[in-house]
């Protein structure tokens, strides 16, 4: 209780009595009962009570006062009741006192138990200094805090376990401490220090603020110290500003140029690399300094707005990601091709605040890939294959010269092993190329064999060489593969007709030599026939060997022929007069089981020829192709007009020179001759007949008269089916040639077509399929019959069929001519045949309702026979 409110009390409740006294005449005991409640109701603060208990005691004087009340043994009744009310209320009046004053303690208790609570529960250290007792009293936190035992530690035991330091590790004066300064008055909020533990040496990083309770000076001073533990937060402050320095070092050092900009465009911040890259300095830049000194184009080269720059676009609220610009600088000139990606930073709210830039700089890069892709389009645009493998030999590259090389696409290759392409007999050599790469050596121009994907064997040329890492170690190897089919083909005719030279050039000494012999051994004859005409039997061997040595001075002339040594007497004549003279000539000859059949060229009329020559030549083909048909047949003559062009085998070998010539062919239906025969036919003294049926020198001959001749002979076979020997002759005059009829490249254009090409011969379909691309049409391929079908009910873009007509795969070009017309009745039908129209029909052969292009044909007689089909449609027409 307050102890001035107390004397306060007392004095009231004195004066109170003596007036009561005065007034009433009272017993002081009385008075003492009525005024005593008032003073504790007044103690109290109790208005109502004080102002109930007032009213009352006025009310009780008033009648007291009315009836004269006295004390004593006179006193009145009804005074005697007063007095004994005013004693009841004065004591309800203290009951009343006495329940409030206890229902105040409990809230008082109460409350003290929640400040407590709330002290003791604080996560702050809280400490409560009292100067005056030279106490420290302080809660839990603070007891946790620094180790505190006891609730209550006197000033000098917390003096003596605790030092501080500042932040910068200076030691604190005792005047420094936030607790000696709040003592005289200082407010110190939210000071740093270190608390180091004595005894233990651990420190704490606090953050204090102190408080003055009383004024300095005075001796009952108090303090009260809120102390926050802040180790965690000062190591968290210490990460994040190391982060934060480690990220600027990050941003200034990136390779990647990074710069912000303001909503204005201004330039805020930027690293190093793109201060370098743009040329600009690394601090801000205003938007009117980027405008006057840079350009931006799209990749091509475009110049472009400045709201299409990617600070316009971003501005706009289009953010961009690795889009390529060209920036290029107007005052030095200088551009590079740059990857721009931008992106907002927003605010609290959402808001874009700045923009961010990055810059990369991809003109090497872009340079580079400029490089590979003109390197790759030599590569896809070789004709050579050039593949890439590993060490172990699987495919790890394919260009489209290897597809077209080996017929296997770049899909079927990569990820398989090379050997893919070796025949059986040769996989070793892969091991063997493999181990020599595997050693840094090169491999040049070797060649061997390989293996296309249709089962087709080529002659190759490999070079290869070692792939190297940057290390220097051999990672796989290159090969370019060039196909030298064709070479060692034209290789092999130049051979044949370096041997042909070289036996011609043996064969006419020797014939030479040997007539001379003849002429003397048939001179003696003749001298000795005379001498003993009278002596028949004498005779008889005199003319006998002298039958023997006439036959050997035509089996010379044959030999002089073939070496082309005999002269020939070359005159102009008409071809198709010569052949009908042969014709008549050799009917005997050939027999009647043999049927002659012809087909002219009208448009042949002279040519310039050793007539007595080609009666020779054309009598020597009839009689083989009658010994080609022991069991009958017919045999066909035809004769045409065709251009040789550069592209022709003969003349790419250097035996022709490119122009016209007049074809005389020789068909027969007879068996048919195999590729190892074809490759002899015209040596001298081969022969495929039984011995003594033939000198073999019937080819030889007409292959040297046409040599003689300035022409070259060609032979197409198929076994069972027959024989065609063409035999080309330089034309006379080209002024007698009707130029409608010559055969030249298509003069107008038709438009582009598909063309489906069926050959069972691979060169023959490799080169029709060349022609046809050179032409711009696309074409597909088939090998035979069935296939072609296949092709036809995949594809129906199909506009004309091109095929052979004797065939494998039991279907010929006839009968895949009459289904593919049932599958799709517009296509049209071109043939193709080494045999003639008429002598195809001696072989049971179904009719051949279409064109007819003659084997071999050239780049010229196939594009004008498909151009005329195209034109006029199916007419028979045969070139």
């Amino acid at each position: 209780m307050n102890r001035k409110l107390l004397l306060a009390t007392i004095a009231a409740t004195t004066v109170a009595t003596a007036l009561l006294d005065m007034w009433t005449s009272a017993d002081t005991v009385e008075s003492i009962l009525f005024t005593l409640p008032v003073a504790l109701c007044a103690l109290q603060r109790s208005r109502r009570l004080l102002w109930g208990t007032v009213a009352v005691a006025i009310v009780l004087t008033i009648v007291a006062e009315f009836y004269g009340f006295q004390s004593g043994p006179l006193q009145h009744p009804l005074a005697v009741s007063v007095n004994r009310g005013l004693v009841v209320a004065s004591l309800l009046t203290m009951a009343t006192f006495i329940h409030f004053w206890m229902r105040a303690e409990e809230r008082i208790q109460r409350q003290e138990l929640q400040l407590k609570e709330v002290f003791h529960g604080m996560t702050d250290a809280v400490v409560v200094a009292d100067f005056e007792k030279n106490t420290v009293e302080h809660n839990r936190a603070a007891a946790s805090l620094f180790g505190l035992a006891n609730r209550i530690v006197s000033l000098e035991e917390l003096a003596a376990g605790f030092e501080g330091f500042l932040p910068s590790g200076a030691p604190l004066t005792p005047e420094q401490w936030p607790l000696m300064r709040a003592a005289h008055g200082d407010y110190c909020t939210n000071t740093e220090i270190l608390i180091r533990k004595k005894d233990t040496g651990s420190t704490i990083t606090a953050e204090i603020t102190a408080v003055p309770m009383a004024t300095a000076g005075k001796r009952d001073r108090k303090v009260i110290l809120s102390i926050r533990d802040i180790g965690e937060r000062v190591q968290a402050e210490e990460l994040i500003r190391r982060q934060k320095t480690e990220l600027q070092n990050v941003f200034d050092n990136l390779n990647e140029g990074i710069m912000m900009m303001d909503m204005d465009l201004n330039i805020v911040q930027i690293n190093r690399a793109a201060s370098r890259l743009l040329g600009i300095p690394n601090a801000e830049v205003s938007r009117d300094v980027i405008k006057s000194i840079f350009e931006v184009m799209s990749p091509s080269g475009q110049q472009l707005l400045r709201d299409q720059w990617p600070s316009g676009l971003a501005s706009n609220g289009e953010f961009i990601e690795n889009r390529e610009f060209r920036v290029r600088r107007t005052d030095t000139g200088n551009e590079i091709i740059a990857q721009i990606s931008t992106a907002p930073v927003l605010d609290s709210s959402g808001n874009v605040m700045q923009i961010i830039f990055s810059y990369r700089d991809i003109t090497s890069t872009r340079e580079a890939d400029e490089e590979r892709r003109r390197l790759a389009a030599i590569v896809d645009f070789s004709v050579d294959a050039i593949i890439g493998k590993d060490d172990k030999g699987i495919v790890t590259s394919w260009n489209a010269g290897a597809t077209k090389v080996f017929g296997y696409s770049a899909a079927e290759m990569i990820g398989q092993s090379i050997t893919r392409l070796l025949p059986e007999d040769r996989l070793n050599e892969e091991a063997d190329i493999l181990a020599r790469i595997k050693r840094g050596e090169l491999v040049d121009h070797f060649e061997t064999v390989r293996v296309r994907k249709d089962g087709q064997q080529i002659y190759v040329s490999l070079t290869i060489s070692p792939i190297r890492d940057a290390g220097g170690n051999i990672i796989g190897a290159s090969k370019i593969a060039r196909d030298i089919t064709e070479k060692r083909r034209m290789q092999h005719l130049l051979q044949q007709s370096q041997k042909m030279d070289a036996i011609g050039q043996l064969t006419g000494g020797i014939a030479h030599d040997f007539n001379n012999l003849l002429s003397i051994v048939i001179g003696n004859l003749d001298l000795l026939e005379r001498k003993v005409n009278d002596n028949a039997a004498a005779l008889e061997h005199v003319q006998t060997a002298k039958k023997a040595g006439l036959r050997g001075a035509d089996l010379t002339r044959r030999l002089l022929a073939f070496s082309s040594d005999e002269a020939l007497s070359s005159a102009p004549a008409k071809l198709h007069h010569l052949i009908g003279n042969i014709l008549e000539m050799t009917q005997r000859v050939i027999g009647p089981e043999i049927k002659i059949a012809t087909s002219f060229d009208k448009s042949i009329s002279t040519i310039l020829i050793d007539a007595a020559g080609f009666e020779s030549a054309l009598v020597n083909l009839m009689v083989n192709a009658r010994d080609a048909m022991p069991k009958g047949g017919s045999i066909t003559i035809s004769t045409q007009y065709t251009r040789l062009g550069d592209d022709y085998p003969p003349i790419q070998a250097g035996e022709l020179k490119a122009g016209l010539y007049s074809c005389v062919a020789v068909s027969d239906t007879g068996e048919g001759m195999s590729k190892q025969t074809l490759e002899r036919v015209f040596e001298p003294f081969f022969t495929t007949k039984p011995r003594g049926k033939g000198t073999g020198l019937g080819l030889a001959m007409v292959y040297g008269f046409a040599k003689q001749s300035h022409g070259t002979v060609r032979i197409y076979s198929e076994p069972g089916y027959g024989t065609t020997v063409n035999l080309y002759l330089p034309a006379a005059e080209e002024a007698l040639i009707p130029a409608v009829e010559l055969v030249g490249a298509p003069t107008c254009s038709i438009g582009s077509f598909t063309v489906l090409v069926v050959d069972d011969e691979l060169d023959l379909l490799e080169i029709a399929t060349a022609y046809l691309t050179e032409m711009g049409w696309k074409s597909y391929a088939a090998v035979d019959g069935n296939n072609a079908l296949k092709v036809i009910q995949k594809h129906d873009d199909i506009d004309l069929l091109i095929t052979d007509i004797i065939m494998p795969g039991g279907m010929n070009g006839v009968e895949l001519a009459e289904q593919v017309r049932r599958l799709n009745p517009r296509i049209k039908v071109i043939y193709c045949s080494g045999f003639p129209a008429g002598s195809l029909a001696e072989r049971s052969m179904p009719l051949v309702d279409g064109p007819l292009l003659r084997k071999p044909y050239q780049r010229d007689e196939f594009g004008e026979m498909v151009r005329r089909v195209m034109e006029t449609g199916n007419a028979k027409t045969m070139l």
